[in-house]
C-alpha cells in the first residue's frame, strides 16, 4: 500500500517568462511542474561542461565507436571465424582449381610450339 505523505512546506521561486516556459517544457514529462521542480531539487543535477568539442563532432565519434564495437563483436564472435574457415577453404579450392588450368594450358601450349 502506498504511503500517504502531506507535504505541509510551500517553496515559492522567481522566473521571468523565457525561464518558466523552459521549466514548464521540461517539465512535461511529468505529472505536473510541482513534480518535476520537487525531482530536479532532491536528485537532480545541472552539470555543466566546456564546449570543447562541437556536437556534431561528438556524435561522429560516438559512431565511429559504435562501427568499432560492432567490428570487433564480429571478428571475435564464432560466426566470423566459420566465416573465415569456410573462405579459406574457398580460396584454396579456387587456387587448386587454377593451378589445373595452368597445367593443361601449359602443356597444350608446349604441344602446339613442337
Amino acid at each position: 500500500m502506498k504511503e500517504f505523505r502531506q507535504r505541509d512546506r510551500v517553496i515559492f521561486i522567481r522566473a521571468t517568462s523565457a525561464e518558466y516556459s523552459k521549466i514548464v517544457a521540461r517539465a512535461s514529462k511529468f505529472p505536473s511542474v510541482n513534480a518535476y521542480m520537487l525531482q530536479m531539487g532532491l536528485k537532480g543535477k545541472i552539470v555543466e561542461r566546456p564546449a570543447t568539442i562541437s556536437l556534431d563532432q561528438y556524435l561522429e565519434l560516438n559512431r565511429i565507436g559504435n562501427n568499432i564495437n560492432q567490428i570487433a563483436k564480429r571478428i571475435n564472435s564464432s560466426e566470423a571465424n566459420i566465416f573465415h574457415k569456410g573462405t579459406k577453404k574457398e580460396l584454396e579450392q579456387m587456387i587448386d582449381e587454377l593451378k589445373a588450368v595452368l597445367a593443361e594450358n601449359t602443356s597444350n601450349l608446349k604441344k602446339i610450339i613442337r
